[in-house]
Formats: structure tokens, sequence, C-alpha cells
């Protein structure tokens, strides 16, 4: 880990908890910093021992990276690795947000084993990342806000924009860049079992694209895709044949009523349960239910 600068040059910002994450990986926050640089100074050359994220706000952010020469403008995003050599200059008019964090599995007993994003074996990866990431920015001074507001719930608050920060620089991050641990612990039928779960253990909420992504631990726009190409519908679709398939399931072995099966799934009323009902299936909830007395009475 790099020295910090003098306290009062810097706002700093540590995280040592989590929320109940739902995906294989996820970000574990070792500092967030904003560094508004008022004097000169070097860091010196230093061996990371985790990630860091480094988005440049204001002025030039000159570094030397692995021994590459490095400058990075306003809205630059640079990708530091654990076991890059990392040497960096702050001079007065630069500002400029560190975000430093390791990768963990959510379920691996070995709480030291720590999964890379970038393939440290291909040295044609490019570590930085200019004018893409706005989206970053914003998160980052919401995060900043919520810690200095000190409100209830304002590092609870701080800790999910964080997390959707990092799945932002995921995002835009060519897939080939990603390394193989990285690659096989986020995708495919891990994605599959994550997404049903979330639905399962907030079958009574209507979840909305944004809070589903926020539970998925990834932006809207990357859930939709992975929701696309690997259950060939979008989210919402989605949510809603999960929630009327629950809904047979209770009109065929329940005796609960409507009303109270389409509160239990979350729907706005009766009403809007049994149009959404009748619009998929073809066939009311109530005539559904009937439907199914009589085959069971039939067929014992």
């Amino acid at each position: 880990m790099k020295q910090s600068p003098r306290r009062e040059d810097q706002k700093t910002f540590c995280y040592t908890h989590f929320l109940n994450p739902s995906s294989e990986l996820h970000p574990e926050f070792v500092r967030f910093d904003y560094n508004a640089g008022t004097m000169n100074f070097d860091y010196g050359s230093h061996r990371h021992s985790d990630h860091e994220l480094i988005y440049v706000e204001e002025g030039q952010y000159r570094t030397r990276l692995n021994g590459r020469k490095l400058t990075l403008k306003a809205d630059d995003l640079l990708l530091i690795s654990p076991g890059d050599l990392h040497r960096d200059e702050v001079k007065p008019g630069l500002k400029y947000y560190s975000l430093s964090f390791n990768i963990r599995p959510v379920h691996d007993s070995d709480s030291a084993k720590s999964v890379r994003l970038l393939n440290r074996h291909n040295n044609e990866i490019e570590p930085l990342f200019q004018d893409s990431a706005q989206e970053i920015l914003e998160l980052f001074h919401e995060a900043a806000e919520a810690m200095e507001s000190r409100r209830i719930g304002a590092s609870q608050l701080a800790h999910i924009l964080l997390h959707e920060a990092f799945w932002r620089l995921v995002e835009i991050i060519p897939e080939s860049y990603y390394s193989p641990e990285f690659r096989s612990s986020g995708t495919g039928d891990d994605f599959v079992s994550r997404f049903y779960r979330v639905l399962s253990e907030n079958l009574s909420h209507a979840l909305g694209l944004n809070e589903l992504s926020r539970k998925l631990a990834m932006s809207p726009a990357l859930l939709n895709r992975m929701c696309n190409e690997h259950l060939n519908q979008p989210p919402a679709q989605l949510v809603l044949e999960f929630r009327l398939t629950r809904s047979k399931e209770l009109l065929s072995h329940s005796d609960f009523s409507i009303r109270e099966i389409s509160e239990k799934l979350g729907f706005k009323d009766q009403f809007t349960f049994s149009r959404a009902f009748k619009r998929n299936e073809e066939i009311s909830p109530r005539k559904y239910r009937q439907q199914e007395i009589n085959n069971f009475l039939l067929h014992g």
C-alpha cells in the first residue's frame, strides 16, 4: 500500500462491511480517497498488494506504472493491479479519486483468496481507459457526499454506490482483458442461478430494473445484456413470468384469495395481477383455479 499524503490534503473513507452480496464475486473495499492537491507531493515507487482505480476529475495526473510513463486528463481511468509497481505525483490543481479494493469469492472459505480482474500475463492489456466512465465519477461524488453527511445508513449507501461503480468499471473493460479466474466466476449458469435466487428472495416486492441490478451487483445495462444472452428475454419479462409462475402454484395448491396472492407477489392490486395473468395465460386467475380444481377431481 502507498503512504498517504497529509490528512488535511485529502478525505479518506474506509469500508470494512458488506451488504449481503449476491454475486459469486464481490469487491472488498480497502480505501476510498478524494485527493485535492494543494502542494507538490511524490508518492515514490511502491508495489501494490490490491487493485486501485484512479479517476481524474481535474488537472493532469502523471504516473509511472511498471516503468511506463502515463499522463491522465479529466475523465480518464487508470486501473492498477496487485503486483504492479506504481509511482505517482500530486501537483496543485490536480483532483482525483482513488478506490483500493480486492475481489473475493463470496462462498470461498479461504478469506485470503483474491481474484485478479485483469489478465496479468497479457502484455497487451491496457490499464488506461479514456473518456469512458462519467457515470463512475457521479457515483464517486454521491458516495463521498453520503459519507460526509453522517446520516443513518450513510455508510451502507456509500458502499452500494461504490459497489455499482465497480461493476460499471467491469462493464467498460473489454471482456478479452478479464483474467481467467474472473471470467469463470461471473457469467453463464452462475448468473442464471443468482438471478432467480434474487427473485425468490424478493417475491413480495415488485423489483424494477434499477433495484434488481443493484441486488445483483451489476449495472442495468449489463443486467439487460446478461438476461438476453443467457435467458433470451429482457429482465422485466423474466420477472413477470417468474411471479406469474409462482401465482399458478398458489392458485393450484393454496386457499389464498386472488387479492392475497396479488399482495404476496408484489402486484399493485388484484386487478393489476388479474390483467397481467390473463394477458399472459389467456385465462383469468379465477378460471385457472377452477380449471385446476376440476382436473384434480377428474383425475384424483
